[in-house]
């Protein structure tokens, strides 16, 4: 009976630690070498269209797998994949860079070779990504510096200058400076608030006088995000919004001018509609530079002067007037 009683004990333990072994796995190494040429921009990694890294540049990610077949890319929807039989204990490696294309980097992955990997990986200077630093999801909110320069579609002349041209002011256009934050809902939308100063100045100016037309703007823009390529790299926000115009003021220094005066008009706050296009490239992975065009359309409408109305100065058409332009923005932000 303790016969048979300890043989059932030896085959209970041998079920047991049979079945409580874990498989034996394989194992790939994905690295990206010291490199210039995109080396702000990580190269996300999916193996079966699952995500599992995003390799910074001059660093390795070791990624256990049940043997097996495996499809692995450089974009969620796999396109042009890497096919791999994964075979137990053995190890792979798949080298991460960048390629040139006709108008850009695109990122690529090869199957090498461990005699030209291991030196590599190995020599101390390359970091290893653990899953423990994993961070797979983008930012949502950002903040920057927004600059824009444009022109107005409706010019006024206000001098006369050398061989008969005029010199004309436009309340539309110019230079702008401003702050803007934004934040990212899902993969296709966008909504950011910005607070501009703009002015612009009389062209052609004159050596003996100036007007100059400023004004604040408070800006918010619903846009609709369109990838490019995942939109890891780049993304289009085609948006339409409201500009709120505050302090408008028209700043005349003409008084050195035979006939001139020196006068400030000021303009009622305005309400207008805008559209963009703007194209974002990512530096990093966690900052942007963006680039594009704004149309605007304002109506202004006279306040009051410190000397002379628009009338009594032969200018009728500025008391009530267009700002409408167009203007290129340029911007730099950080995501967090």
């Amino acid at each position: 009976m303790k016969k048979h009683l300890s043989l059932v004990v030896i085959l209970f333990g041998m079920f047991i630690s049979v079945f409580a072994q874990e498989p034996e796995t394989g194992r790939i190494v994905f690295y990206r070498e010291q490199n210039f040429q995109g080396s702000a921009v990580s190269i996300p990694v999916y193996v079966n269209h699952k995500q599992v890294v995003k390799l910074k540049n001059n660093s390795y990610f070791e990624y256990d797998c049940i043997p097996g077949d495996y499809a692995f890319s450089l974009n969620r929807k796999g396109e042009a994949p890497l096919t791999l039989r994964v075979e137990a204990g053995e190890t792979y490696y798949l080298r991460l860079g960048f390629r040139m294309s006709f108008w850009s980097s695109v990122p690529e992955m090869l199957l090498v070779e461990g005699a030209s990997a291991v030196p590599a990986i190995s020599s101390g200077q390359m970091r290893q990504i653990t899953p423990e630093m994993l961070n797979l999801t983008r930012p949502s909110n950002r903040i920057g510096i927004n600059l824009a320069a444009g022109f107005g579609f409706k010019n006024h002349p206000f001098f006369e200058i050398e061989g008969g041209g005029k010199s004309k002011i436009s309340l539309g256009g110019g230079v702008a400076i401003g702050l803007k934050y934004g934040r990212e809902f899902g993969k296709h939308f966008d909504l950011s608030s910005e607070l501009n100063y703009q002015f612009s100045n009389l062209r052609p100016p004159i050596t003996n006088g100036d007007v100059t037309f400023s004004r604040g703007i408070l800006s918010v823009t619903p846009s609709y995000i369109i990838p490019i390529r995942e939109g890891d790299e780049m993304r289009v926000k085609l948006g339409a919004g409201l500009d709120y115009y505050w302090s408008n003021r028209l700043k005349i220094e003409s008084s050195s001018i035979p006939g001139g005066f020196n006068d400030i008009w000021t303009y009622q706050n305005a309400l207008g509609p805008h559209f963009n296009a703007i194209l974002e490239m990512n530096l990093s992975d966690k900052a942007s530079f963006i680039y594009g065009l704004k149309f605007y359309h304002v109506g202004y409408t006279f306040n009051s002067a410190e000397r002379f109305t628009p009338e009594e100065v032969s200018f009728p058409e500025l008391r009530e007037t267009s700002g409408a332009g167009m203007d290129m923005l340029l911007g730099f932000f950080l995501y967090f």
